[in-house]
């Protein structure tokens, strides 16, 4: 979807129309639906998944926040 937003704002001579962000802003807003949803799913299922693991003497998962995920990629960028 954001690829179709993309290329119709790349291929328009002139600014964004209204509908184009609007478009924009709908996606965000969809992503962020996403991305709570799989959050939520994820702190449900990780203990579970953890027990198991470690029951067969493997490493548990561990769950980066954000914001440590955006630190390990600038540090491996540089």
């Amino acid at each position: 979807f954001l690829t179709e937003v993309y290329g119709n704002v790349n291929g328009y001579y002139g600014p964004p129309t209204a509908p184009q962000v609007e478009r924009t802003e709908v996606l965000g807003r969809e992503l962020e639906d996403v991305i709570k949803k799989v959050q939520d799913q994820l702190v449900g299922q990780l203990p579970s998944i953890n027990a198991a693991l470690e029951q067969k003497h493997l490493r548990p998962i561990q769950a980066l926040s954000e914001a440590d995920w955006q630190k390990q990629h600038q540090e491996a960028s540089q």
